[in-house]
């Protein structure tokens, strides 16, 4: 079955050549993307496990915290980098900006 239909997509025109590679490029990078978050999600949350630990409230009652997300994972990520490259900048900024000492030889 798949044998006859790569022989008829072998004798196919170049339209129909290019849409099927498009096709079955983009069903392959859908699934890696996805597999990749599952793998991804799966990995965040076995590393922040121990923090889901069972707090006990002023009241005595017990709170569980929440699990991060993906979602929170990345933005906090986001936060950080961002933070990271903005301090990085000013301190570009800072050194074109302070005056400068030439020594001048006579």
């Amino acid at each position: 079955m798949f044998r006859n239909f790569l022989e008829k997509l072998q004798s196919a025109p170049d339209e129909k050549k290019k849409f099927w590679m498009i096709l079955f490029t983009s069903i392959v990078m859908v699934i890696l993307v996805f597999l990749w978050l599952a793998y991804f999600n799966n990995l965040v949350a076995s590393l922040s496990r121990p923090s889901n630990i069972a707090q006990v409230q002023d009241n005595g009652t017990v709170a569980k915290s929440q699990d991060f997300s993906f979602a929170e994972t990345v933005k906090n990520s986001t936060a950080i980098v961002s933070s990271f490259l903005r301090d990085r900048v000013n301190d570009l900024i800072k050194f074109f900006e302070k005056p400068k000492e030439y020594i001048i030889k006579p």
